[in-house]
C-alpha cells in the first residue's frame, strides 16, 4: 500500500503550486445475487477532459432497456467562478451539488440515469456538457441489465427515494446507509474525492463486499480520478454505512451516496399465433401488425432488433412501442416498415417489455412481397384527324392479377387489362394492377392528348397608311404560333402570304384575310384587317445660299420661302436656324452647312424637300495646354499653361484665379483648387474668336495620423509591448522617431516595447500629394518589484509529515521548487520523498511584478521494508517466533578529520628549511602575499626563497584515525602551489596504515591556484577503511636560485559514512496477559528484530522499525496474525450416495465411490471420520410423447407448455420425459363472402349455403365463416345519346356506342349504349349582336335558339360592342398618342372616344391640353415644352461646343468633347443646373445628360461607329428645364481601320493537310473575322471566328476536296456590326493537297495464318480519310466491311468467319464521300482449329503526334484494337495541366489540339483502358 501510496503522490505532485485536487467520481454498484431475473452488469466505460465537455464512449454489450447511471465531475481551479449541473440529452438528473473546495479549487459532482434505447445502442457515445466555468471535467457509465425500470419510487427505478450527495473531508468515502425495500435489489454508493487518488477497498455492512467497475484517476497533472464497484443484496432491509478507503490517509474534500436498484420479478412471454403479417413493398413508409395467442406477466411494450441483414435493406430497429398485451391474446400493432425496404423475408429479435422495465425476446420474421409490374400502354394524341375515335390502352391481360383504371371516363371498360381510350379532353388514366394472391399492387399512368380545338386567327388591328405614317406598310397578323400554317388573300402588297405576320404595304386599300390551319389536327379559323391608303405631294424651295464670316453675315441672313397655308415645315439640321418649323428664317450656323427642308401636307402627311447651303469662313484655334497635377512635391507652385504668342491676336482666360496673367498666350497657372481654364483667343483682323480647355488637378490632401493611445507596461499588463500606431492606409507611408523598442520604424501599427517610458512620433506622408502629418504616444514603463522578509521554520520534516514555515510579510504564494520532494500549503511543507529542495514565498506588486524568497527544507527518509513475519496458525498451547526486518535507506556522515588551523593544528609539520607553519591570510611569502580565497582565515604553508632558505623539505602529518566499520572515505582540502623555477620539485599527498609506510595517493608537478589563490581538491580513500590507525599527510621538497615557492594548506577535512541500523518495536491487538509478547518487545531496540510469543487467542502482531538518527517509523505494510485453534474432531460425515455417484469429502476433497467405514483426516488442530454406504439407481417412469399446446406427466403432476427433455428424480430413481409440444394453430381461418357458390381451398370443399365451416388437421383448426349471397342483373338499361352518356351506376362517361357492364357485389348492370359523334358547335349569343362566346354548344339536331357560329364576342352582354382591335390612348383628341403601347379594346362599329387608331407620334401633354404636341408651335415663357422637343421655351442660356471640335475628325472613338462652360451664368431661372448633348446622326437622335461641360461619344448608349459623322448640340439646364439647343456642331469618327488578308500560308501555297491552319493579319480593334471561301464563282461557305484563325475542315470536311484551289478572303467586324461586304480584303489562294496515300492490310503480316477468327486486322491509317472499307474475298464469295476506324476481324463480316480457309483482303478509302480502290491486296489464313480466343486476344495499342514538331495544331494517329473512349492529358515542361480531352475512336482523326498553346515542349499522355502512352510534342 505505501508503495502504491508514494507513486500516486510522485503523479499528483507533477502540478507545481497546485494543493486542491479536482473532482473524483465514484460510482459503487454492490455485488450479485443468482436469481432467476437478477440485476447483471452490462458494461462500463470512463473517459476525462481539460475542457467543458467529456464524450463518454457506450457501454461494452448495451441493449435496449438497459439501465445506465452516469457520474460527472467538474474541477474549476481559479476560485473565481461558481459552477453548476452538468447537462446531457436524454438523461435524468438524480442528483447534483458541490461537494467541496480546497485553495483555489472548486469540486462539483452530477449524477445522472437513462434506459437504454434503440437509438443508445446504435451510438456511439455520450456527451455531457459542464458549466461554462469549469476548467476540468471527468466521468463514468456503468449499464445494468435486469433491472425494473418503473414501478419504483415515484414510479421510477428506485428501490430506495435517491438522497444527496454526503460530501465530507476526511481519507475515506462515508454513504450514509439506506434501508432496501426489494430482495436481490442493487444497492449503488456513489463516491466523490477532491484528490488525484484511487480506492483500496469498497466495503458496506450489508453485503460486506462490494466488486469493484472502475477506479480510474484523472491523470497525472490533474487532481481528479473516478471509480465504480458493485454487489446484490439479497434480502431487504438495511445497507449500513458505506465507506471506501483512499489511496492515502490525507483529508480531501470527497462525496458519497447510496442508490437501490429493482430487479425484474419475472420476464414476459408471448406466443405469437404466425410471425408478422406480410406487407407489400411501398415507396412510403408503412406499419404492419403481429397476431399472438397469449401472453404473460403483463407486458406493456415491445421493441424490434432487425438483424444486420434487415438493416442492411434499409429495415430499422424499432425503439420501445407502448401495446398492453392481452393475457388471452391479440393483435401486436404498428410494426414500423420504412421506406423502399426491398421485397423478400427478413429476420430479427422482438423484445417484449413489462410495465416494470422487464423484459424477454424470441425470433420473429417478415416477409415484404414484390409489387406487380404495370403497364399503362403507350401515349396517343387524339385530332381532328387521327385517333378520332381512341385508340387501346394497357396491356395483355396476366392470369392471376386484376386490373382497375382510373378515371372511368372515356374508358370501354374500366376492369380489362387493355380498354379503348376515348375521352373529350386531355386526360391521364392510371391503371392499378393487383396480384390476387398477395394483394399487392401497383399502378401505371398514360396520357391520352386531346388536340381537336381550333386555333384563333388574329389579322391584327386595321392601319391608315400615310406619306407619315405607315409610309412603307406595317405588319400585320400575330407573332408566328409554333405548330400551324398560315394562308393571306389577296396576296397583293403582302411580304408574304404564307407567314404569321407579313407586312402589308398596298397600293390602294385593301381587306386582308388570314386562314389560321393547326398541323397537328388540321382544325383552321380565319380573320380579316383592312389597311386604308391615303397619300400625296407638295413643292418647295429652301432659298439661295450665301456665305458666313466673322465680318459679313455675322448674325446669318434668311432663307426658305413664304408660308403656304395647310403646311408645316421642318429644318434640318436645326443647328445655327431662328426656327426648325417655320416657312422663312433665319440661318446662323457656326460651320459650313446644307440645310434640308421638308415641307408636309398636315393632311395627309406628305411632304416634299429642298435644300440649301451656308457657308461659314471663320476658323481659328487655340491651345489651352496638357493637363497637369499640382501637389505637394510636383508643381507646388503651378506650371505655364497655353502657347505660344501669335502676333496679331488677343488672349483672354477663364476662370482668372491662380493665373499669373490672364491675357497672355501663356501664363503660370498656380490655383488652390482643381479647375479648368478656358482660353479664348481673338483674331484682332478677322475678328474670328477660338477656345480651349485646360484642367489643372490640384492634389494637396494631407493625411490624418493616429499614433495610437498612450498605455502603461507592467510585468503583467503590456509585458511585452503592445500596438501602437493606426490601420495602414493604403497610399501611404510611414516613419517613426525614435525606433528604440519598436518592431517597425516603417510600419503604420508596430509593437512598442521600450524598457524605460518613451514618447514616439509618428510621421504619415500621403505618397500621391507628398503631404505630411504626424501624432505621438507615450509608453510609460513600470516594471519595480515588492520587498518580501526572509523564511523562517525548521528544516527537516519526515517523509509523509509536516512542518511549518512563515514569514513577516503577508499576502504572498506559496510554491516548492520540488514536489516530488516537498509540497507546501498555506506555509505547511509536507515531505513527499527523501530530499532537500526549496521552498518559495512569492509576492507579487500592484504592478504585476513578482519578488520570491526561499528557503531549504531536508526530508528525511522513512525506513523501508518493514516487514514483519511467522507462523500464521498454531495449536492451542504452542508458541511461535516473530521476525522483523527493515533497511534505513541512507548512511550516517561523520569528519573524523575536520582540520581549519584556526586554532592549535591537530597536524604535525615536520622537515628542513622553512616547513609547514601556519600563517593569517595577507602575509607575504617572499616577495608574494598570500590571500586565503577559502575563508580568509589561517592555513598551513611551507616555502624556499632566494632571500631566505633555498631548500625546504617539509611534512603535515594527521593524527591516527580508526576506520574500522565505515564504508566510505572521501578526503578533501583547499591548496595553493607554486613549484619554484626547479623542474625537479614536488608536492605529495601519502597515506599510511602504520606510521612507517607511506603510500603516494596525489602528486603535484605544476602550481596549483592561479593568482595565488587557494583551489580544492579531493581523494577517494574507500580502499583505507576497517584500519585502526590511518594516518594522511602531506609532503613536498621545494628548491629555487630566484624567486620563492610554497605549498600552502587549508581545511583538510576526511568525511566517513557508515550504516545505520534499525530499532525494533512489536505491538498487539490483544491484552498483555492474551497475547504472549516477551517484555522490553514495545520498546525501539535492535535486538527485538526477532521475537518469541506464546498468545493464548487469535492475535494480530504489527512490526514498528525506526531510524534511530531522525527519529522516522514505519509501520509494516501488514500485521501477522496468530490464530490459536482449539483441538478439534469437526468434518466427521455419515452418508449414502447413488451406484454410479461420486462423493466428495469436504474435509480432505477426495472423491469416494467405494463404501468408507472411520476412513479418518487429521488436518491441523483437527481430525474427521467418513463413513460412506452405496445405494442401487433406476430408471422406472421414463416416457417419449408428443402433445398440442400442455401436456400434464403423471409422474410428477407438473403441466408443460414447451418441447423439452425434461427429468424427475426421487432418490436414485430418475425417470425422462422426452416430450415435443406442438403449437395449436388456427392457420387457413378465413371470414368472406361469395356469389352462389365458394369452394374452400383447405379442403377442396364447395359450399352454396351461408354458416360458419370448420376443418382440422392435426394441431390446427381452420374456419371458414361463409356468407352466400345470389347473383343479380339490377341497374341494366339500353340508352341513345348525343356524344357522351353518363350511366349512373358507376358515373363513367362514355363517347362511343357498345355494350358496357358493371359489376358490384354479386349484381352485374348491363348498357346497351348507341352514341351520335358528330354534333355541330354553336356558341352563345345572349345579347343578340349575331357574335357568340364562352364554351362550346354541341348539337346533333341543328342550331339552338340564340346562339351563334362564332365565339368572337368580346361583350357577351353588350349588343354595342363585339369586336376587339389595338388602339392608342389619345386623352387630349389631337390625334396624338401617350407613347403607351396599343392595347386592347372592345367596341363595335366605331372607335370610341380617347382612342386613336393610327399612331401618329407621342403626346408629351397627353392631359387634355390638345394644344400640345409634336406639331405644335413653341409658345415661350409659359414653362410648357409645347412642341414636345424636350425643350421648354426655347430661350437663352444656350452652349455649343469649343470651336477645336467643330468640324474636327477624332483621334480615337472615345476623345473628348467639350462644351463652353455656363459656370458664371445666371439670370431670373437661377444657376446652370446640367448640360444636355443631342448627337445626331440621320434619323438616330440620342441624348445624354452630364453635370459637366464635357462627355465623349463612346458614353452614348448603342455606342458609336468608324468613319461617320456626328452633329452634336448642346442643351443648358435652368429653372429645373432644358433650355434651347446652341449652335450644332459636326464631329466626324476616325476612319475605318483597313482591311485584312491571309497571311499564313501565302497565297498560290498548297497545303499539307486538308486541316491546316490559315491565318489572316490581326487587326485589333477587330471583334470578329469572317472568313469567305469560294471555288471558282461558286460561294462554298463562310466561317467566322473571334480568332484570326481558322481551317477548311470547319466548312465540314463533306464540302471541301482535295487537289482543288480555293479563293479565301475575310470581312471584319467592329464591335456588333459586320463591314459591309464590299469590304472583304484581297484574295488568296489556297491549294487543298492531292487525293491522300492509299492503304493497305500492315498487322498481321501479309501470308500469316491465324488460330482466333476475333484477331483485329489494322489497316494503314491515312490523314482525312473519312472512312475504310474492307473487301474481303475467300474464292467463293466477295463481302464488304465498312468502318469509320482502320481495322476490323474476318468475324465482323456479314455471314462470320471459318476455320481453313483462305481470305484476299483489300483496304479501299473514303474521301469527298467516294472511296478510292487500294492497289494492294493481302492473305490471311485461318487456321483449322481457329477459334474465338477470349483470354488472349491480340492487344494492340500505339500513338503518333503529326506533325510534330509543329507551328499551329497538331493531330492523334491512334493504332490500336479496342473501341473504347480514349482519355488526352497535356501538361508542359513544369507539370502543369493544359488540357484534359475525352475522345470518342471515331472522331480521333478529327481533333486538333494545341492552337493555344505557348511555344515550348509539352507531354501528351494517351490513355485507353489499362493502355496508356506517352508521346512529346514541340510547338514552334
Amino acid at each position: 500500500m505505501k508503495k502504491f501510496t508514494k507513486l500516486l503522490k510522485e503523479a499528483c505532485a507533477l502540478r507545481p503550486q497546485q494543493f486542491s485536487w479536482l473532482v473524483v467520481l465514484l460510482i459503487m454498484v454492490f455485488g450479485i445475487n443468482t436469481t432467476t431475473a437478477q440485476i447483471a452488469l452490462r458494461g462500463s466505460q470512463t473517459n476525462t477532459s481539460t475542457t467543458t465537455t467529456v464524450v463518454i464512449t457506450k457501454p461494452t454489450n448495451l441493449a435496449v432497456g438497459d439501465f445506465m447511471i452516469a457520474n460527472i465531475v467538474q474541477n474549476e481551479d481559479s476560485n473565481s467562478q461558481s459552477l453548476s449541473n452538468a447537462t446531457a440529452t436524454g438523461w435524468t438528473l438524480v442528483a447534483g451539488e458541490q461537494f467541496g473546495s480546497s485553495g483555489n479549487n472548486t469540486w462539483w459532482g452530477t449524477i445522472f440515469y437513462k434506459v437504454a434505447t434503440a437509438t443508445d445502442v446504435a451510438a456511439t457515445n455520450f456527451t455531457f456538457t459542464g458549466d461554462t466555468d469549469a476548467d476540468d471535467i471527468q466521468g463514468g457509465i456503468a449499464a445494468f441489465s435486469g433491472v425494473a425500470v418503473t414501478g419504483g419510487v415515484s414510479g421510477g427505478p428506485f428501490d430506495v427515494a435517491p438522497g444527496s450527495i454526503n460530501n465530507i473531508s476526511t481519507d475515506d468515502l462515508s454513504a450514509p446507509s439506506i434501508t432496501t425495500a426489494t430482495a436481490s435489489a442493487a444497492v449503488i454508493m456513489i463516491g466523490m474525492i477532491g484528490d488525484n487518488r484511487s480506492v483500496e477497498s469498497w466495503t458496506a455492512t450489508s453485503p460486506s463486499s462490494l466488486t469493484e467497475i472502475f477506479d480510474v484517476p484523472f491523470d497525472s497533472t490533474l487532481d481528479m480520478g473516478i471509480g465504480m464497484a458493485w454487489a446484490l443484496k439479497a434480502t431487504a432491509g438495511a445497507t449500513g454505512n458505506g465507506a471506501g478507503e483512499l489511496s492515502s490517509n490525507e483529508n480531501d474534500p470527497n462525496g458519497a451516496m447510496f442508490l437501490a436498484l429493482r430487479p425484474c420479478t419475472a420476464n414476459p412471454t408471448v406466443t405469437p399465433v404466425a410471425s408478422i403479417l406480410p406487407v407489400c413493398f411501398s415507396t412510403s413508409a408503412q406499419t404492419t401488425t403481429m397476431p399472438y395467442s397469449a401472453s404473460t406477466n403483463s407486458p406493456t411494450s415491445y421493441s424490434i432488433d432487425w438483424n444486420a441483414a434487415a438493416n442492411t435493406a434499409g429495415l430499422l430497429d424499432q425503439d420501445v412501442t407502448a401495446h398492453t398485451f392481452v393475457g388471452a391474446g391479440g393483435i401486436m400493432p404498428n410494426v414500423a416498415i420504412q421506406a423502399n425496404v426491398a421485397a423478400g423475408t427478413y429476420n430479427g429479435t422482438l423484445s417484449i417489455i413489462t410495465a416494470g422495465g422487464c423484459r424477454n425476446t424470441q425470433a420473429i420474421s417478415l416477409t415484404i412481397n414484390s409489387l406487380p409490374t404495370a403497364n399503362a400502354g403507350s401515349a396517343f394524341t387524339k385530332t381532328c384527324s387521327a385517333n378520332i375515335s381512341g385508340a387501346t390502352i394497357g396491356e395483355a391481360t396476366a392470369v392471376g392479377f386484376t386490373y382497375s383504371w382510373s378515371p372511368a371516363t372515356g374508358l370501354s371498360s374500366s376492369t380489362v387489362s387493355n380498354p379503348v381510350a376515348n375521352p373529350l379532353t386531355t386526360t391521364t388514366y392510371t391503371v392499378t394492377k393487383t396480384n390476387t394472391a398477395s394483394g399487392c399492387s401497383a399502378t401505371a399512368s398514360v396520357t391520352v392528348t386531346v388536340n381537336n380545338t381550333p386555333p384563333t386567327a388574329v389579322a391584327g388591328a386595321d392601319f391608315t397608311k400615310t406619306c407619315i405614317l405607315n409610309p412603307t406598310g406595317r405588319v400585320i397578323g400575330e407573332t408566328a404560333v409554333a405548330g400551324n400554317t398560315y394562308s393571306w388573300s389577296p396576296t397583293a402588297g403582302l411580304s408574304s402570304s404564307t407567314i404569321a405576320n407579313p407586312t402589308a404595304n398596298p397600293t390602294t386599300t385593301t381587306t386582308y384575310t388570314v386562314t389560321k390551319t393547326t398541323t397537328a389536327t388540321g382544325c383552321s379559323s380565319t380573320a380579316s384587317v383592312i389597311v386604308t391608303v391615303n397619300t400625296s405631294t407638295p413643292t418647295v424651295s429652301a432659298g439661295s445660299p450665301f456665305t458666313k464670316t466673322c465680318i459679313s453675315n455675322i448674325n446669318g441672313a434668311s432663307i426658305g420661302e413664304a408660308n403656304e397655308l395647310g403646311f408645316s415645315y421642318s429644318w434640318s439640321p436645326t443647328s445655327g436656324l431662328s426656327s426648325s418649323t417655320v416657312s422663312n428664317l433665319t440661318a446662323n450656323p457656326a460651320t459650313t452647312t446644307t440645310y434640308t427642308v421638308t415641307k408636309t401636307n398636315n393632311t395627309d402627311g406628305c411632304s416634299a424637300t429642298a435644300n440649301v447651303t451656308v457657308t461659314v469662313n471663320n476658323t481659328l484655334s487655340v491651345a489651352a495646354g496638357a493637363d497637369f497635377t499640382k501637389t505637394c512635391v510636383t508643381n507646388p507652385t503651378g506650371r505655364a499653361i497655353g502657347e505660344a504668342n501669335v502676333a496679331g491676336n488677343t488672349y483672354s482666360w477663364s476662370p482668372t484665379a491662380g493665373l499669373s496673367n490672364d491675357s497672355t498666350s501663356n501664363p503660370t497657372a498656380n490655383p488652390s483648387v482643381t479647375t479648368t481654364y478656358v482660353v479664348t483667343k481673338t483674331n484682332t483682323t478677322s475678328g474670328c474668336v477660338a477656345t480651349d480647355a485646360i484642367i489643372v488637378t490640384v492634389n494637396l490632401t494631407t493625411p490624418t495620423v493616429g499614433a495610437g493611445a498612450d498605455f502603461t507596461k507592467t510585468c503583467v499588463t503590456n509585458a511585452t509591448g503592445a500596438l501602437i500606431g493606426e490601420s495602414a492606409e493604403s497610399g501611404h507611408t510611414y516613419s517613426w522617431s525614435p525606433t528604440t523598442g519598436l518592431s517597425s520604424s516603417t510600419a503604420a501599427n508596430p509593437t512598442a516595447n521600450p524598457t524605460a517610458t518613451t514618447t514616439y512620433i509618428v510621421t504619415k506622408t500621403n505618397t500621391a500629394s507628398g503631404c505630411t502629418s504626424t501624432d505621438s504616444v507615450t509608453v510609460t514603463v513600470d516594471t519595480a518589484t515588492p520587498t518580501v522578509a526572509a523564511l523562517t521554520g525548521t528544516q527537516t520534516v519526515c517523509d509523509e509529515s509536516t512542518t511549518v514555515f512563515s514569514s513577516t510579510t503577508l499576502g504572498g504564494a506559496w510554491g516548492t521548487s520540488n514536489s516530488g520532494i516537498a509540497t507546501v500549503a498555506d506555509g505547511t511543507v509536507t515531505g513527499v520523498a527523501p530530499g532537500t529542495t526549496n521552498i518559495n514565498y512569492t509576492l507579487t506588486g500592484a504592478n504585476g511584478c513578482t519578488t520570491t524568497v526561499s528557503r531549504s527544507v531536508t526530508v528525511n527518509p522513512l525506513p523501508t521494508t518493514v516487514v514483519a513475519s511467522g507462523a500464521t496458525s498454531i495449536c492451542e498451547g504452542a508458541s511461535t517466533n516473530l521476525t522483523g526486518s527493515a533497511t534505513i535507506p541512507y548512511a550516517s556522515t561523520t569528519t573524523p578529520i575536520n582540520e581549519n588551523f584556526n586554532g592549535v593544528p591537530t597536524f604535525a609539520a615536520a622537515g628542513t628549511g622553512t616547513i609547514f607553519v601556519k600563517r593569517n591570510s595577507g602575509q607575504a611569502v617572499g616577495l608574494t602575499t598570500i590571500t586565503n580565497n577559502v575563508d580568509a582565515s589561517s592555513y598551513m604553508i611551507t616555502s624556499a626563497s632566494a632571500f631566505g632558505a633555498a631548500t625546504t623539505t617539509s611534512t603535515l602529518t594527521s593524527p591516527a584515525i580508526n576506520t574500522t566499520g565505515l564504508t566510505t572515505l572521501s578526503f578533501t582540502y583547499n591548496h595553493s602551489y607554486t613549484r619554484g623555477n626547479s623542474g625537479t620539485n614536488t608536492a605529495v599527498v601519502q597515506v599510511s596504515t602504520d606510521n612507517t609506510n607511506w603510500t603516494t595517493v596525489k602528486t603535484y608537478t605544476t602550481n596549483q591556484g592561479a593568482n595565488n589563490n587557494f583551489v580544492a581538491d579531493n581523494i577517494n580513500l574507500n580502499s583505507y577503511v576497517n584500519n585502526a590507525a590511518l594516518r594522511i599527510r602531506f609532503t613536498t621538497t621545494i628548491s629555487v636560485n630566484f624567486g620563492t615557492g610554497w605549498w600552502a594548506v587549508e581545511n583538510p577535512t576526511l568525511t566517513a559514512t557508515s550504516p545505520i541500523a534499525a530499532q525494533y518495536s512489536w505491538t498487539a491487538d490483544t491484552a498483555s496477559g492474551v497475547n504472549g509478547l516477551p517484555s522490553g518487545s514495545g520498546t525501539p531496540a535492535t535486538g527485538n528484530a526477532s521475537i518469541s510469543v506464546n498468545p493464548s487467542a487469535t492475535t494480530n502482531y504489527t512490526l514498528v522499525a525506526t531510524d534511530p538518527l531522525t527519529g522516522c517509523n514505519v509501520s509494516s505494510s501488514s500485521a501477522v496474525t496468530v490464530i490459536v485453534n482449539p483441538l478439534t474432531t469437526n468434518g466427521d460425515v455419515t452418508t449414502s450416495i447413488c451406484s454410479g455417484e461420486t462423493y466428495v469429502w469436504p474435509a480432505n476433497g477426495q472423491s469416494y465411490t467405494t463404501e468408507q467405514v472411520g476412513t479418518t483426516f487429521v488436518s491441523g488442530c483437527n481430525t474427521a471420520t467418513l463413513n460412506l454406504t452405496i445405494i442401487p439407481s433406476t430408471t422406472v417412469g421414463s416416457l417419449t410423447t408428443t402433445a398440442c399446446d400442455t401436456y400434464t406427466w403423471a409422474e410428477n403432476s407438473q403441466t408443460y407448455m414447451a418441447s423439452g427433455v425434461y427429468t424427475h428424480v426421487v432418490g436414485c430413481n430418475t425417470a425422462t420425459l422426452d416430450l415435443t409440444i406442438v403449437p395449436s394453430t388456427t392457420v387457413g381461418s378465413l371470414t368472406t363472402s361469395a356469389c352462389d357458390s365458394y369452394t374452400w381451398s383447405e379442403n377442396g370443399q364447395t359450399y352454396t349455403s351461408t354458416g360458419v365451416y370448420t376443418y382440422v388437421v392435426g394441431c390446427n383448426t381452420a374456419t371458414l365463416d361463409l356468407t352466400i349471397i345470389p347473383s343479380t342483373t339490377i341497374g341494366s338499361e339500353t340508352v341513345s345519346a348525343c356524344i357522351s352518356y353518363t350511366w349512373a351506376e358507376n358515373g363513367q362517361t362514355y363517347t362511343s356506342s357498345g355494350i358496357y357492364t358493371h359489376v358490384v357485389g354479386c349484381n352485374t348492370a348491363t348498357l346497351n349504349l348507341t352514341v351520335n359523334t358528330t354534333p355541330e358547335t354553336f356558341y352563345a349569343d345572349a345579347d343578340g349582336d349575331g357574335f357568340g362566346s364562352g364554351d362550346a354548344i354541341l348539337s346533333c339536331t341543328g342550331q339552338p335558339e340564340n346562339t351563334s357560329v362564332n365565339n368572337t364576342d368580346c361583350a357577351p352582354a353588350d349588343p354595342l360592342k363585339w369586336r376587339v382591335n389595338n388602339l392608342f390612348i389619345d386623352a387630349d383628341g389631337d390625334g396624338y398618342n401617350n407613347g403607351f403601347p396599343a392595347m386592347p379594346i372592345c367596341y363595335g362599329a366605331a372607335i370610341p372616344s380617347g382612342y386613336v387608331a393610327i399612331n401618329m407620334g407621342t403626346d408629351c401633354g397627353d392631359d387634355n391640353n390638345a394644344m400640345q404636341n409634336p406639331n405644335a408651335s413653341e409658345v415661350l415663357g409659359n414653362g410648357i415644352d409645347d412642341n414636345c422637343d424636350g425643350v421648354v421655351d426655347e430661350v437663352t442660356p444656350t452652349s455649343y461646343l469649343i470651336a477645336s471640335f467643330c468640324n474636327a475628325t477624332l483621334g480615337n472613338l472615345s476623345n473628348t468633347l467639350f462644351a463652353y462652360q455656363m459656370t458664371n451664368f445666371i439670370n431670373e431661372l437661377g444657376p446652370i443646373q446640367g448640360y444636355r448633348f443631342r448627337v445626331t446622326q440621320g434619323a438616330n437622335v440620342r441624348t445624354l445628360d452630364s453635370s459637366v461641360s464635357r462627355f465623349s461619344l463612346t458614353s452614348l448608349p448603342g455606342g458609336v461607329e468608324y468613319a461617320t459623322v456626328y452633329t452634336v448640340e448642346v442643351s443648358v439646364k435652368t429653372g429645373g428645364h432644358y433650355r434651347a439647343y446652341g449652335s450644332p456642331c459636326t464631329v466626324t469618327t476616325p476612319a475605318v481601320p483597313e482591311g485584312t488578308y491571309i497571311i499564313h500560308p501565302i497565297s498560290g501555297s498548297t497545303l499539307t493537310d486538308i486541316s491546316n491552319t490559315i491565318i489572316c493579319r490581326m487587326v485589333p480593334s477587330a471583334s470578329e473575322y469572317r472568313f469567305r471561301v469560294s471555288e471558282g464563282n461558286t460561294l462554298i461557305g463562310t466561317y467566322s471566328s473571334h480568332t484570326n484563325r481558322f481551317n477548311l475542315v470547319n466548312l465540314g470536311i463533306s464540302n471541301i476536296d482535295f487537289g482543288t484551289t480555293y479563293s479565301i478572303d475575310v470581312l471584319l467586324k467592329f464591335g456588333s456590326e459586320w463591314r459591309p461586304d464590299s469590304e472583304y480584303g484581297p484574295i488568296a489562294q489556297i491549294t487543298t493537297p492531292a487525293t491522300p496515300g492509299k492503304s493497305r492490310v500492315i498487322n498481321p503480316s501479309c501470308g500469316t495464318t491465324i488460330s482466333n477468327l476475333w484477331t483485329t486486322i489494322f489497316a494503314q491509317q491515312v490523314i482525312g480519310a473519312q472512312g475504310y472499307k474492307f473487301v474481303v474475298t475467300d474464292g467463293i464469295q466477295s463481302r464488304e466491311f465498312i468502318t469509320p476506324n482502320s481495322r476490323f476481324n474476318l468475324r465482323s463480316l456479314v455471314g462470320g468467319a471459318a476455320p481453313n480457309t483462305v481470305y484476299t483482303i483489300r483496304v479501299d478509302v473514303l474521301y469527298n464521300n467516294s472511296y478510292v480502290e487500294g492497289t494492294t491486296t493481302c492473305v490471311i489464313s485461318t487456321a483449322s482449329n481457329a477459334v474465338r480466343q477470349t483470354a488472349s486476344a491480340i492487344d494492340i495499342y500505339d500513338v503518333k503526334a503529326y506533325p510534330n514538331p509543329y507551328t499551329d495544331t497538331f493531330k492523334l494517329e491512334v493504332n490500336t484494337s479496342s473501341e473504347d473512349q480514349l482519355s488526352v492529358r497535356i501538361y508542359d515542361m513544369l507539370g502543369r495541366e493544359v488540357e484534359v480531352r475525352q475522345v470518342s475512336m471515331s472522331n480521333i482523326t478529327n481533333i486538333e489540339i494545341g492552337s493555344q498553346y505557348p511555344s515550348g515542349v509539352y507531354n501528351i499522355i494517351v490513355t485507353q483502358g489499362d493502355n496508356v502512352k506517352t508521346i512529346r510534342v514541340i510547338k514552334r
